[in-house]
This record gives C-alpha cells, sequence and structure tokens, in this order.
C-alpha cells in the first residue's frame, strides 16, 4: 500500500529522472527497490521534515522570511541528500568491482588458455570472493546462456556498473570479441593495464596526502578555533556595551535628581536591530558545518576522484569541527573570564 503511495507521488516527476533514478538504483546494487517508490519516499520524507521544520521554527523567530527559507533549505538538502546517497552507493560498489576486475579477468584468460569456450570461463569466473562482481558475470553469464550475444550481455554490464574504468575494459573485450582476436592473451593485457591505472591512481592519492592534510586541519580543527576566539570576542564588546549603557543610563538619572541640565545622555543609539551574540554562534556554527562538509567532499575527489564518496565523512567531519568549536568556546571562557570581569 504505502509502495503505491510512493509511486503515486513519483507520477508528478518527468519520466527523465526516473529513468536516471532507476540506472543509479541498478549501479548501486538496490535490485528490489523500483525507482519509483525511491523517488516517492524521498519527497514525502523531505516534504513532512520541511513541514516539521515549518512548525518549529515558529518557536525561535516571527521572521517570515526565515520561516519561508527554513523550509524549502530543509526540503532541498535531504532530496539532495538523498541522491548523494544513491550516487555515493554505486561509486562504493563500482570501487569495490573495480579492484578484483583484473583478478577475474586473469581468471578468465586461463580458463580459456585450459580449453573452456569463452561462455563457460566467463562463468567459471564468478567467485564469491569477487562480491558484487560475481553477481554481474553470473548476469552476464545467464544473458549469454539465455541466448544474448557476448557483446550485448557485456555493455548490460557497463549500464549496470558506475566506472570508467570497467567501461574502457568491457569495449576493448567487445571489439576483440567482433575482431576475432587471441581473447586469452586480450584479456590478460586488458588486466595488465587496470593494475597500471590502479596504481597510478594510488601514486596520486599518496602524494596529495600533504594536501589532504593541510584540508583536514585548516576546515576541522583551525576553522572552529577561530571562530570560537570571534564569538568570544563579540561577547566581551556586548558586556562592555551593556556597562557603558548601564552607566550611562545611572549617571542621566543622577543629574536629573540634582537638577543639573544641559548634560548630554550617553546614547550608543538603538540596539533593536543590532546584531546579537547568538546571531554571530548561530553563523558560526552554521559555517564551520558547512565549511567542514565541504572539505570532506574535496578530501575525497582528491583522494578518490569522485566527490559523491565523501557523503560517508561529511557528518563525521561536521560532529568534531562543532565540537572542537564548542571546546575551544568554554576553554577560552573559562581562562579568560578572570581577565575581563
Amino acid at each position: 500500500m504505502l509502495d503505491f503511495s510512493y509511486e503515486k507521488i513519483s507520477s508528478l516527476l518527468p519520466s527523465k529522472v526516473i529513468s536516471t533514478t532507476s540506472s543509479l538504483l541498478a549501479q548501486g546494487g538496490f535490485q528490489r527497490i523500483t525507482a519509483r517508490s525511491y523517488i516517492g519516499f524521498s519527497l514525502f520524507f523531505s516534504l513532512s521534515l520541511a513541514l516539521t521544520s515549518f512548525f518549529l521554527v515558529q518557536f525561535f523567530t516571527q521572521n517570515e522570511i526565515i520561516s519561508i527559507i527554513v523550509p524549502i533549505a530543509v526540503f532541498g538538502l535531504f532530496e539532495t541528500l538523498f541522491y548523494i546517497l544513491l550516487v555515493a552507493t554505486a561509486d562504493a560498489r563500482a570501487n569495490q568491482i573495480e579492484q578484483v576486475l583484473p583478478h577475474a579477468l586473469q581468471i578468465i584468460a586461463a580458463n580459456i588458455r585450459a580449453g573452456m569456450t569463452l561462455e563457460n570461463a566467463i562463468w567459471g569466473a564468478a567467485r564469491p570472493e569477487f562480491g558484487p562482481l560475481q553477481e554481474e558475470v553470473q548476469k552476464v553469464s545467464a544473458d549469454v546462456f539465455g541466448g544474448v550475444s557476448i557483446q550485448k550481455a557485456f555493455s548490460r554490464l557497463t549500464q549496470r556498473v558506475r566506472s570508467s574504468i570497467t567501461d574502457r575494459a568491457v569495449k576493448l573485450i567487445v571489439q576483440g570479441i567482433s575482431l576475432g582476436g587471441e581473447m586469452a592473451n586480450l584479456l590478460e593485457e586488458v588486466s595488465h593495464d587496470i593494475r597500471t591505472v590502479q596504481r597510478l591512481k594510488n601514486e596520486v592519492a599518496t602524494s596529495t596526502t600533504t594536501y589532504s592534510f593541510f584540508i583536514v586541519f585548516a576546515a576541522v580543527l583551525v576553522s572552529p578555533m577561530l571562530f570560537s576566539i570571534s564569538v568570544y570576542y563579540s561577547e566581551i564588546n556586548s558586556n562592555v556595551f551593556q556597562a557603558r549603557t548601564t552607566g550611562a543610563q545611572v549617571d542621566q538619572a543622577a543629574s536629573q535628581r540634582s537638577g543639573i541640565s544641559g548634560v548630554p545622555a550617553f546614547a550608543f543609539g538603538s540596539t533593536k536591530n543590532s546584531i546579537k551574540v547568538e546571531d554571530i554562534r548561530l553563523f558560526a556554527i552554521a559555517a564551520i558545518a558547512i565549511t567542514s562538509m565541504f572539505s570532506a567532499f574535496i578530501l575525497a575527489l582528491i583522494r578518490s576522484g569522485k566527490a559523491a564518496s565523501g557523503i560517508f565523512y561529511a557528518p563525521l567531519f561536521a560532529i568534531i569541527s562543532i565540537s572542537i568549536f564548542f571546546a575551544s568556546s568554554a576553554a577560552m571562557r573559562a581562562l579568560l573570564s578572570p581577565v575581563f570581569r
């Protein structure tokens, strides 16, 4: 019943969104979830949170603009997270397949040299230790034994795996089959090329370790500490301003009681629309969270070439950086409060 309701909700979206989501679900290994059910659930969940935030924000502010912006931001944020989750899962599965693909090609080549046909050699490479690749090899073998050409079966594999390395390897294999080349030698060469590419990627990741460390150090550690200094400085300014304003009011009242005229009141202007310390603190927390989360995506892009894989580290980075902000704020308040009393 719920699946039917979710499919009804997703029927409002264009077919291109449905097809893209369907491809990502297949690439992520979600075989039992339909694209319309996933999209419908994501819309329902995001809309529910947006409505909840709309009612909750009324307890914190009466600003109409904020009351409208916050629910829209919540809805857009969670819809983006649902999409990034699909992309990150598909990329993680593709990475697992890329790691074991050279071994599978070596096994297929060895089976061919042992006298097996290409179809049986492919079936013999479906081993449990290959993880997601075992499922893909079994699907290719099932298509071939079901009457589908090997070229078409391999082409379907590239649609189920979000990997440029796998796509290039399959294209070379399909061309070799079409041209009638020596498949054992071709598979071994393709396996060797994939290992070379993986080794180069590891070298690049190693050479960028310094940059990765700097990004994490600046975004997760230094940025919260600097923001804590700024917030504490604003607290000191606010306290000084309140003390001087209170003193000026007392002097004004004393002069009026003594009958002395012409003494100007010490006024700093209206503080009704001024920026408060809480506003600065909220801005600091939001900036820290956004900066740390984007640093996770940049770090993932540098390390693996896929920014979407940073979604698994972004919440952790945000939690750590915000915790450092509160810890450094508490430490600074404990150390410097006796000085500024």
